[in-house]
């Protein structure tokens, strides 16, 4: 059974729901019966996962040949590496020595992790902590350069979404005609 990326609970079932022909997805938590005015009413808890393919942002993105995916695609990382990978024939020898220092710093740190589990009993499982700081909450694979509260302080919004005005006040000037 699936963790829910969203409140970590086990998914009991996945619902999909159609809205002006695009399906949307939902994982559904059971949690359990209860008693209601006489009547026994089934719990459940639905949190939203999003959509197969993300087509808005992806459109935003196709000039990298980029198409993103949402949390029903399970493969997504791998496609995500084979969509950039097109780009390698298009890019500058500048960008590409970029791109040959970073990937041998990530071909190190997999390697650093095969060995780590191939020498653990405990083998692939995401006990991988201590080398990359995580979320508050327990199991996310959220790196913390992605927590709401960091962001906040460097993109200029909140936690919900909505634009902190104290950080960006400073920088509205206005201008005389």
């Amino acid at each position: 059974m699936d963790k829910c990326p969203r409140c970590f609970k086990d998914i009991s079932w996945i619902e999909e729901r159609v809205r002006k022909g695009r399906k949307y997805y939902y994982a559904v938590h059971y949690e359990g019966y209860s008693r209601v005015d006489g009547r026994v009413r089934r719990r459940i808890k639905k949190c939203y996962l999003g959509p197969r393919v993300y087509e808005y942002v992806s459109r935003m993105h196709s000039d990298i040949g980029l198409s993103l995916h949402g949390f029903m695609v399970r493969d997504r990382f791998l496609k995500y590496l084979e969509m950039v990978s097109g780009c390698i024939p298009y890019l500058d020898p500048e960008v590409l020595r970029d791109v040959r220092d970073r990937l041998a710093g990530i071909i190190s740190m997999i390697d650093d992790r095969l060995n780590y589990a191939s020498s653990s009993k405990r083998g692939l499982e995401p006990s991988f902590k201590a080398q990359t700081p995580r979320h508050r909450f327990e199991g996310s694979t959220i790196p913390a350069s992605l927590n709401p509260v960091s962001m906040q302080k460097t993109c200029g919004r909140d936690c919900r979404g909505k634009t902190a005005k104290k950080d960006l006040a400073p920088s509205i000037k206005m201008v005389a005609n």
